[in-house]
């Protein structure tokens, strides 16, 4: 899994304080104040955008349950999966019986068998991809303005929580660094 900060807000910290200063009729607002009081809205005027790589496509349903983000993914309908490359879970890679990774890694491998065999004989990639397992890479662009960035790490169904599934919380602590590195205001001390 690799998460690649590509693009933000520059100042990011000074351009929120700049914005929401007028809900307070001054020349700035102290951000570190706007967090405290829990105005997040103030958030709304700055954005992140986000590369993430090299995880499952099954995480990536995940993602998309965050609405507030916006997503652009690697089409299996235009782009052929020769080769695919995909995510072994850790409690299947360390598991007790070795017999129970062989058999997953039997399953991705048939799978790509089942899908050049189709694409063999002619049939479309957008249908070929349907004997594809949700464990193949996938790669996919997130943007989100400040306010659904926090939200996805911190909200409800934060993903930086215990309860969340281990591969999209190693890609929200990821996040959540590279977020602290330009804004250490918003999002740090959590």
């Amino acid at each position: 899994m690799k998460v690649k900060l590509v693009d933000h807000t520059e100042n990011l910290e000074e351009k929120i304080s700049e914005m929401a200063a007028i809900c307070y009729d001054s020349s700035g607002a102290n951000v570190k104040r706007l967090k405290a009081s829990s105005h997040f809205a103030t958030f709304r005027f700055a954005y992140a955008t986000f590369e993430i790589s090299e995880f499952s496509r099954s995480c990536s349903m995940q993602m998309l349950r965050h609405a507030f983000l916006d997503y652009l993914q690697r089409s299996q309908r235009y782009v052929k999966e020769f080769q695919f490359e995909y995510v072994i879970p850790p409690d299947i890679e360390n598991h007790e019986h070795e017999l129970v990774k062989e058999r997953f890694i039997n399953s991705m491998e048939n799978a790509q068998a089942d899908y050049d065999y189709l694409i063999s004989f002619g049939v479309k990639a957008e249908d070929a991809r349907y004997v594809l397992p949700n464990a193949c890479y996938t790669k996919m662009n997130v943007t989100g303005n400040i306010q659904a960035w926090y939200d996805f790490l911190y909200g409800d169904a934060g993903r930086l929580q215990k309860a969340a599934q281990w591969e999209i919380r190693e890609i929200a602590v990821d996040i959540e660094k590279k977020l602290k590195e330009i804004s250490p205001t918003v999002f740090g001390g959590q």
